[in-house]
């Protein structure tokens, strides 16, 4: 499968942007890496090192980030160990479930949900 994502790893930045170390794609870049998103609009502020009104917010748009900057790293380890539960071929209890909803998963990361959909 391929995926035209900007390349993992990511990593959550202390500026609240999640980045790749990549350069040479169509996402906004800096010294820093590629900017994948950032989280500042999220808990209202501008600079996600100064006070702000919206504190409560920062924990949940903190676990979030974490979520997002894993995504890659999901992603490619669903895909790798859906072949080896596919070879099983029904000998666990649940095992097709569990592997309709890996690929459910995998769908909505590559975009092929929303293909699906159309």
């Amino acid at each position: 499968m391929t995926s035209s994502h900007t390349p993992g790893p990511w990593r959550f930045e202390i500026d609240g942007t999640i980045r790749s170390p990549s350069f040479g794609g169509a996402q906004m870049a800096d010294y820093r890496g590629s900017i994948i998103c950032d989280l500042k609009p999220a808990v209202g502020i501008e600079d996600w090192t100064k006070p702000v009104a919206r504190r409560h917010a920062i924990p949940e748009a903190q676990a979030n980030a974490h979520l997002i900057a894993a995504a890659p790293e999901l992603l490619q380890a669903l895909q790798l160990v859906t072949p080896i539960l596919e070879s099983l071929n029904g000998k666990c209890t649940g095992d097709t479930a569990m592997i309709a909803r890996i690929r459910a998963a995998i769908a909505k990361a590559t975009g092929e949900e929303e293909m699906e959909h159309r």
